[in-house]
This record gives structure tokens, sequence and C-alpha cells, in this order.
């Protein structure tokens, strides 16, 4: 069964993480998300947390207080944000400019794994994966 997935993307940046082996549905900010879980049901909810108006992380604290909830992925950029995302709700985590497939987005992973962007091969330092 090909998984349900809500993406919420502000559309400002680098375009988000849109898995292939699902049927995903992109909203543009953390309100539309809520109406829309209202609505109807999704196996995930991927938050970029830096939304606007309603941010990511209080996205990510309000529907995480939810008694029946999609799993909820958090696009992150550091460690102490996956911290943070966790003790919000977040069932998964992966740092911002990585490819997010499948095993973010089931149920069976129990265990939250911190995904780096891939390497490039410069050594020089560079800001992939980063958002503004």
């Amino acid at each position: 069964m090909i998984p349900r997935v809500l993406m919420v993307e502000s559309g400002a940046g680098a375009p988000g993480p849109h898995p292939d082996d699902a049927e995903t549905t992109v909203v543009r900010d953390g309100d539309a998300a809520i109406a829309r879980l209202h609505l109807e049901c999704f196996d995930a909810l991927v938050v970029d947390l830096r939304l606007e108006p309603l941010d990511g992380w209080c996205l990510l604290a309000r529907v995480g207080a939810w008694t029946e909830r999609p799993r909820l992925v958090a696009i992150v950029s550091d460690r102490p944000e996956v911290v943070r995302a966790r003790c919000l709700g977040a069932d998964f985590c992966i740092a911002a400019g990585t490819p997010l497939d499948a095993r973010a987005l089931s149920p069976a992973t129990k265990e939250m794994q911190w995904r780096r962007p891939p390497k490039t091969g410069s050594r020089r330092p560079t800001t992939s994966g980063v958002s503004a």
C-alpha cells in the first residue's frame, strides 16, 4: 500500500524532499495543514520547521499532542533541532536537503535516525542542507 503523505513547505528556497514512493499532497503553511488533517487521513506529516505564519515548531507541537495522528517527520538543520523536534512529538527527523524515502514514512521505523545530506566531492565548507 502506498503511504499518503501531507508535506508542509513554504515554497521559499529549495524544493522539499518529495518521496517518489508515496502519494504526496503539498500545502504551503501550518494552518492549511491543520485544515487538511481534519478533513483527510494521512500516514505521515512532513514538516519544514521554518514555516510561516504558523511555524513548523508550533505545528509539530500541536499535532504531536494529538492522541490519533499521522507519523511526524521533521526536516531539521542540526542536532539541537533533532532533540527539540523529538520532544515535541517528531517520530523521525531528516536533515534539510536529504531525500525522503519510505523508511521515514513507515510506522515500522521506531527509532529516530539522524540522516546527513550526501557529501560533496569538495573539501570546502558548504551550505548544502542548510535552510535560510
